[in-house]
């Protein structure tokens, strides 16, 4: 569990710059806090201000701790709701002036913060833009040292037909060779719940079994649940003299939309993914994202 709260250390990093931005911007909001900062901060108002601010962000690590322990699922709730929370008030430091008189009374912020979270949710969570061309490049390389054979590594990640039941995740379904394609594709079906599958065309473009893998792969279908992916994907893996295997596992997507983006940067998803290998060549429990996924997707 505690490898889990490491993966979302950006996520949890990333809120307590978007609380203490939001708190930052309140103190110029309010003239008297302002004057307070200004003339008092050396004195027992300072320290108040200081024990106030350090309360409040334990408060929000507790609460991104919980909820990413308890309710994963519901953990991109953090981003939206901290840049929200900034968004709110620029909104009220500029507001005024645009704005008609007692729209940002104190009894309309809740309103007012419910609207900005669902914009900012939308935004992020539909990878809006994207066909605006605001696309992102993600690279990521994750490296661990696994008590496991390179043939047992290679039987968890290379996607074939005789790994369906060894792959790391669980989620590979079936290979089928598509030759009509060229020599080195092939259709890879992946499920991603309640009967669906996310099918991937893969173009082999490494497979030296078992020490290199790299393949290049794209969507043919794109289930709603299913970001639309596609780059490469690579694993490397050297034997050690005690038994062990390093290895080091790369994505590489080269367009991506920018809410998918933060998802999978917040996520450390490489890291996750190796944590998951590593747990399941293990036989170890799970606690990764990547882990919580599959067993939610086993359950629906």
């Amino acid at each position: 569990m505690l490898r889990r709260l490491y993966r979302q250390r950006r996520r949890i990093v990333f809120l307590i710059v978007c609380v203490l931005c939001a708190l930052a911007l309140s103190g110029v909001e309010s003239d008297s806090l302002r004057y307070t900062i200004k003339h008092q901060a050396g004195g027992q108002a300072g320290l108040y201000i200081g024990v106030f601010v350090a309360v409040f962000v334990v408060f929000a690590i507790a609460v991104a701790a919980a909820l990413i322990v308890l309710l994963p699922g519901l953990r991109r709730t953090l981003e939206c709701g901290g840049i929200a929370a900034v968004l709110l008030q620029l909104i009220q430091l500029f507001g005024p002036s645009v704005l008609p008189d007692g729209a940002l009374a104190a009894s309309a912020l809740p309103f007012w913060y419910m609207g900005v979270y669902f914009v900012v949710a939308t935004v992020v969570e539909r990878d809006m833009f994207y066909r605006q061309g605001l696309r992102l490049r993600f690279k990521s390389t994750g490296q661990r040292r696994i008590q496991a054979t390179q043939a047992q590594v290679w039987a968890a990640t290379a996607p074939e037909l005789a790994h369906v039941e060894t792959y790391f995740s669980g989620l590979l379904m079936r290979v089928v060779p598509r030759p009509d394609l060229g020599p080195d594709m092939q259709e890879a079906h992946y499920s991603v719940g309640s009967s669906t599958s996310l099918v991937q065309i893969q173009e082999r473009l490494d497979w030296n079994a078992p020490h290199r893998l790299h393949y290049r792969f794209e969507p043919e279908n794109r289930p709603e649940k299913a970001p639309a992916i596609r780059g490469t994907y690579e694993m490397v893996s050297t034997a050690r003299d005690d038994g062990a295997t390093d290895v080091t596992v790369t994505h590489d997507y080269p367009a991506i939309g920018m809410g998918t983006w933060l998802l999978i940067w917040l996520d450390d998803l490489v890291g996750s993914e190796v944590d998951g290998l590593q747990a399941h060549l293990e036989g170890r429990r799970d606690f990764s994202t990547v882990g919580w996924a599959k067993r939610k997707i086993a359950a629906s």
